[in-house]
């Protein structure tokens, strides 16, 4: 490639709604968007999972607000936002929180606004499906099936009451004792101690940890002991019934009964001794000579 036909800029290219129009139009298309089987809901069905809804967001819009009285941010809501620089600089770390704080209180109340409004429609279609629903069933069969639905959605509603209750006493505890901040910090060391890779899951029950507030002091660490067999073994004594055991000389004779035993050493002795396997002569193949 000589010079000359090297630009001395860089080009592009992109193509515009024509060019897209034309390429497409010569193409057979296919409908993949619709659907052959639409799925339908029944109205009671439908009717119920709007008022689950509704237990959802009103109860999410009341423990909101019952923080945003109290002054205080649920640890979801909190900005996990730390400075890089100056970090040790008490002052700077205070208003950097007092900041984060204004803005999690602050996206706190736009969700309450936001979800005040959508609970108002969310209530609004729950009374169109319900009369719905009386309108398909009747009214006895509309209201034995409100029954039934009151009676699940109640326990529901129990459910997320406690939860969030027992969340909000959490979070006062975090604020009680100064550690809205470190408490993911503190959370996540826990975890990296408890996992089995640092041998603190899986002791056994004796040596089992317990509470912050408990005396137990677990025992040192042992070194298993090794023990090495020393010098050559020694096998135990035989006992056998021949003949030659019983012609012994006197002077074997002259122990006594109960006296040492002879101990004999398998020091040089083959270990498995194994026959050799009997293997047949190799063939002998007489080559000519050729001149």
């Amino acid at each position: 490639m000589s010079e000359d036909s090297i630009p001395s800029t860089a080009t592009t290219f992109a193509y515009d709604e024509e060019d897209v129009g034309r390429i497409l139009s010569k193409i057979e298309a296919v409908d993949l968007l619709s659907t052959q089987e639409t799925t339908t809901i029944s109205t009671e069905k439908e009717l119920f999972n709007l008022r689950r809804k509704e237990i959802h967001t009103s109860l999410h819009v009341s423990s909101l607000a019952e923080y945003l009285k109290v002054k205080r941010i649920p640890r979801g809501l909190r900005l996990d936002i730390k400075p890089n620089l100056c970090a040790e600089n008490t002052l700077l770390q205070q208003r950097w929180f007092e900041i984060c704080n204004k803005c999690s209180q602050d996206l706190m109340l736009l969700t309450v606004e936001t979800l005040t409004v959508k609970l108002q429609d969310v209530r609004t279609a729950v009374s169109n499906t319900q009369e719905k629903l009386v309108r398909e069933k009747g009214k006895e069969q509309a209201e034995m099936a409100l029954r039934e639905q009151d009676h699940m959605l109640s326990k529901l509603r129990d459910t997320i009451i406690n939860r969030k209750r027992s969340k909000f006493e959490r979070d006062a505890r975090d604020y009680k004792e100064g550690r809205e901040y470190s408490w993911r910090d503190e959370r996540r060391m826990q975890r990296t101690l408890q996992s089995p890779r640092h041998g603190q899951a899986d002791y056994p029950q004796p040596y089992a940890r317990t509470g912050e507030g408990s005396t137990y002091t677990q025992p040192p660490y042992t070194r298993r002991k090794r023990y090495h067999r020393r010098g050559p073994f020694k096998a135990p004594r035989e006992i056998t019934s021949s003949s030659e055991d019983c012609s012994v000389s006197s002077a074997q004779s002259s122990a006594g009964f109960l006296g040492p035993a002879t101990m004999q050493t398998t020091e040089n002795r083959p270990r498995n001794p194994k026959a050799p396997n009997a293997r047949d002569d190799y063939p002998m193949r007489n080559r000519k000579t050729t001149r």
